[in-house]
């Protein structure tokens, strides 16, 4: 997910006609949808580094795994995301004042692997899908919405270009 919850309050902060406050926390929805069967979906969090391997996909350094089926959408989402989420260098992750603590996962989805329960599903994060075409969208409100704010800002989309 290309940016996180503190750059979209700096973002849609100047276009708000109420203010987001420094220490608002924000919801964040990620929706993942297959376009065919056993698509395996892997989440690499960003507050733990990046950790995963594709050369052992199911080793030490992944986060979680789940498996879709055409048509499924699996929806990960972090009700009440800290900020902000770095620290003064706008890199470092700020440690467990800044976790989701007790994440559940999707409706519906059952975790393979499952390591990182109390990381927030947000940007930055790592979504790897094999096996089939996914797309993955985003959204991202602030908590409490701030007074005149525009309703939740879909801010990212799939698929795009792999590297």
């Amino acid at each position: 997910m290309p940016f996180d919850e503190d750059i979209f309050a700096y973002v849609t902060g100047p276009v708000a006609t109420g203010t987001i406050g420094a220490n608002n926390t924000t919801f964040t929805l990620i929706s993942v949808t297959a376009w065919s069967d056993n698509v395996t979906v892997y989440i690499d969090h960003w507050e733990n580094g990046y950790g995963y391997d594709e050369n052992d996909p199911d080793g030490p350094g992944t986060d979680e795994k789940f498996s879709l089926n055409s048509s499924q959408t699996f929806n990960f989402n972090s009700l009440a995301v800290p900020r902000p989420r770095t620290g003064a260098d706008g890199n470092t992750y700020i440690g467990a004042a800044g976790n989701c603590n007790g994440q559940a996962v999707p409706v519906g989805a059952t975790a393979l692997i499952r390591r990182t329960p109390n990381y927030c599903y947000d940007g930055r994060d790592r979504i790897i899908t094999i096996g089939g075409a996914t797309t993955v969208t985003a959204a991202v409100t602030s908590t409490p919405r701030a007074p005149g704010s525009s309703p939740p800002l879909a801010k990212r989309s799939s698929p795009w270009p792999l590297s």
